[in-house]
């Protein structure tokens, strides 16, 4: 049995656009009458607030496969008991993504900072590659045994029990992404005085042109 699960995680970056009344009040925006200014035609102008920003969020695609064999069989040993004996082995692979967009962190490993410190400091961020795509080690010592039996006390009495070991899924979503996801912020600044260092439409005749 092969169960073979995708996830396509992610979300786009949530682009934040203020127009605060400030921008616009007046006669002075310095020294504005109280209330004057207008948030859409801050907009007009196109002048932020300083808290706005953009940026691309990478879409990670994680494979995970769930590999199980099961063999069992019955053995009635005596005319009252009867065994049913089973073992199942299962593989669950580590998370890998469709272009090896992901990291996990090394306990163990030296960290590049040793060197510069003058001692050994464990641990540091491996990003995958195309010989190393598991965000862990896969493991391969799933055994899972299954007992079962029935015995008859009297003619219509039966006691049955059973015993197995279960693995649960030792991972679930997509694995981590840190370094493939950028957020762009606005600056909205003032030079000047009264100038805005860039405006709504200078930005985007600059993505444009890039």
């Amino acid at each position: 049995m092969d169960v073979w699960g995708r996830i396509d995680g992610g979300h786009f970056a949530n682009t934040t656009l203020e127009f605060q009344t400030t921008s616009t009040a007046g006669p002075d925006p310095q020294q504005a009458t109280p209330g004057t200014g207008n948030g859409f035609a801050s907009f007009l102008v196109g002048v932020g607030s300083g808290k706005d920003q953009t940026g691309f969020n990478k879409f990670p695609a994680t494979d995970k496969h769930l590999l199980g064999w099961y063999v069992q069989d019955s053995w009635r040993t005596t005319n009252k008991l009867t065994l049913n004996l089973g073992l199942r082995y299962e593989i669950q692979t580590a998370p890998t993504e469709r272009h090896n967009a992901q990291e996990y962190f090394n306990f163990t490993a030296a960290n590049p900072i040793s060197s510069a410190v003058g001692f050994n400091v464990p641990g540091e961020l491996v990003f995958n590659s195309s010989d190393n795509r598991g965000v862990y080690h896969t493991s391969h010592t799933n055994f899972a045994p299954r007992i079962g039996a029935a015995y008859q006390l009297r003619d219509k009495l039966v006691l049955r029990g059973g015993y197995g070991v279960f693995f649960v899924p030792s991972y679930y979503g997509p694995g981590p992404n840190i370094g493939f996801s950028q957020g762009t912020p606005w600056v909205t600044t003032l030079n000047g005085g009264l100038n805005p260092s860039s405006t709504l439409s200078g930005n985007a005749a600059s993505s444009s042109r890039r």
